[in-house]
């Protein structure tokens, strides 16, 4: 196979375009009794690396009579398989020479992008390609390699440049709808990404990459039975899709079936035995079976994958599947302990597949394929944002908060229940899967951001369809948050409750009106709450205040928590310290986060 035609592995993860890689000139095939020259030249650009390199090599050793454009043409073929082979410095060196030969030929720097972006040289990658643009910028498929190049460097705004760009040249480019997708996913516009991946499975319907992006932007959401209808999509496109097998087996082993997660991962690993990601994935499972040395041989299989040129710029799940393994082998031979829980899907980007030929790589979100170690080994989480107010104006920042939290707490292990935009039945329901899987966890965060009030010392969160126009409707309209906190506290365990719900209400106003002389007991912002032993609660701003709503897309108080809840190593008393630091200085003091604690000893969510 040509450079840019080779598919790769299946967890190298973003796709790339097709473009054309040898010239024109050396494809002419021989007619029959044509002289060994020619037989020579078509040799050279044929799709069989060796016999290329050794056809290119005579042309180039045996004729002193070519051109520089001829020699370009086959030092640019002899690139190309020398890059099939692996061998990226010599195709590196053979494009170089290509390049300063006919400079003016565009396919001479896209496949030298592609080979230095193989060799895990991301700035020399780029810079082929925007010189290739520069020479004709009406490819798309340059456009999104481009574009890919800025998603493995975790630029994505430039990345959905130049998508946007790859798009509008070719509107039914579905290669770079699923790119752009995935880089909208790694900014957390979950919503749009979707809308993407929807059009590139229209564009191409036989394109398997996008229903695998579906399903793990669907466990994001907490939609599991979506997700495992898109792995099955994925799969059914193309059976042997060796990362959509590990994806669909660590969902299975997420939701409780543990021999069908083995059988997935199982598979996974025969179809590509350097899925070093599937070997740890499925070692935890194995472990949490108590069939310690099947899963020390799969841990210290996952180790032994070799990281190569070709992949080391994009292994990030390799590289934490291996760390995690690592860890876990200390512990199943006598080291630190280590969590047995089955890690979440990672995220990542499409996998190259047989229909349409792509080359792929992971994404700097993938850090979160596998959970780090600690002293909380379940952890869940309701996260909740409220937005889009019937009966009041709408609110710009919650549901933001709200999906951005979800995917902070996901990428450190919480098995999350994420809501946004949720009238009083979705808030109830919400709150008793919550409180279900409450049941197993020693660590537990309720997030809620939106509209509250406080009511006679009581807070009350607001769900979307109150209208609070009457005394009678607290109760029936608002959700009473000690009753989310009796839930957490019922069983000994780690509570941590953000409420970034203190922001100016009309409801509240109108629900004061409605009691007359009792309208005193309708207090600003939120009322101090005082929590049991083993938990934090902590708020936007300090007691009776109210807080801001942010002006970019988080709120003062979100923005700076999900800058500091995941630093490694950091107890939350510090984390929150931090917050308050950085809410009072955007703020300009006008907002000063407060939190009542009752924990006992460090909590560290990221060791």
């Amino acid at each position: 196979m040509t450079l840019l035609k080779r598919i790769s592995r299946s967890f190298l993860l973003v796709a790339c375009a097709v473009v054309l890689i040898v010239a024109p000139s050396l494809l002419v095939a021989a007619p029959q009794g044509r002289d060994a020259l020619a037989r020579e030249r078509a040799a050279c650009a044929g799709k069989d690396p060796d016999a290329s390199i050794m056809a290119c090599t005579g042309l180039l050793e045996g004729s002193a009579k070519l051109s520089a454009k001829e020699r370009a043409d086959i030092l640019n073929s002899r690139g190309v398989a020398y890059g099939d082979k692996g061998r990226y410095d010599q195709a590196i060196r053979d494009l170089d020479m290509a390049v300063q030969l006919d400079p003016g030929n565009p396919t001479i720097f896209v496949n030298r992008g592609l080979a230095h972006r193989r060799n895990g040289d991301f700035d020399q990658a780029e810079r082929s390609y925007v010189e290739a643009i520069r020479l004709d910028p009406r490819q798309p498929a340059v456009h999104n390699n481009l574009g890919f190049v800025y998603s493995q460097r975790s630029e994505f705004d430039r990345a959905i440049r130049e998508y946007d760009e790859a798009i509008r040249l070719d509107p039914r480019f579905a290669n770079a709808y699923a790119n752009r997708g995935f880089a909208l996913m790694a900014k957390g516009d979950l919503d749009r990404a979707a809308a993407d991946f929807d059009q590139a499975i229209r564009a191409d319907p036989k394109y398997p990459n996008p229903h695998r992006l579906r399903g793990l932007l669907l466990v994001q959401r907490g939609e599991l039975g979506p997700a495992m209808r898109s792995y099955d999509d994925a799969i059914r496109l193309n059976p042997k899709y060796a990362v959509a097998y590990r994806n669909r087996g660590e969902l299975f082993a997420r939701i409780g079936d543990p021999d069908r997660a083995l059988a997935d991962l199982t598979e996974a690993i025969r179809l590509d035995p350097s899925e070093g990601a599937a070997y740890t994935a499925r070692g935890l499972v194995l472990e949490q079976r108590n069939e310690r040395a099947r899963a020390l041989a799969d841990f210290r299989n996952a180790t032994a994958v070799r990281v190569t040129g070709e992949t080391r710029a994009g292994m990030a799940d390799l590289r934490t599947a291996q760390e995690v393994a690592r860890e876990h082998i200390a512990a199943l031979t006598g080291g630190t302990a280590a969590v047995s829980a089955v890690p979440s899907p990672a995220i990542a980007a499409p996998a190259a597949t047989s229909s349409p030929p792509v080359a792929a790589t992971a994404s700097a979100m993938t850090q979160t394929a596998v959970v780090k170690p600690s002293a909380f080994a379940h952890r869940v989480a309701l996260v909740v944002g409220n937005s889009a107010y019937r009966f009041a104006p709408p609110l710009g920042n919650p549901e933001h908060d709200a999906g951005d939290m979800a995917t902070a707490l996901r990428r450190i292990g919480f098995d999350v229940v994420e809501g946004q935009n949720l009238d009083r039945r979705g808030m109830d329901d919400a709150v008793r899967e919550f409180g279900r899987k409450l049941d197993r966890a020693d660590l537990a965060v309720f997030f809620y951001a939106g509209h509250g009030l406080q009511v006679a010392g009581k807070n009350y969160l607001v769900p979307v369809d109150a209208k609070l126009e009457r005394p009678g409707d607290l109760a029936l309209d608002a959700v009473d948050v000690s009753l989310v906190l009796a839930q957490m506290e019922a069983d000994k365990r780690v509570n941590l409750v953000f409420l970034d719900a203190c922001r100016d209400n009309p409801l509240s106003r109108s629900l004061a009106r409605s009691l007359g002389t009792r309208s005193a007991s309708v207090g600003s912002g939120l009322a101090s709450i005082q929590s049991a032993l083993g938990t934090l609660i902590a708020y936007a701003t300090q007691p009776d205040n109210v807080a801001l709503d942010g002006e970019g897309r988080n709120s003062p108080f979100t923005t700076a928590l999900l800058r500091h809840l995941a630093t490694p190593g950091t107890d939350i008393g510090t984390v929150m310290r931090r917050v308050r630091a950085d809410v009072v200085t955007a703020t300009r003091e006008k907002q000063v986060p407060w939190d009542h604690s009752s924990l006992i000893g460090e909590v560290v969510l990221v060791p």
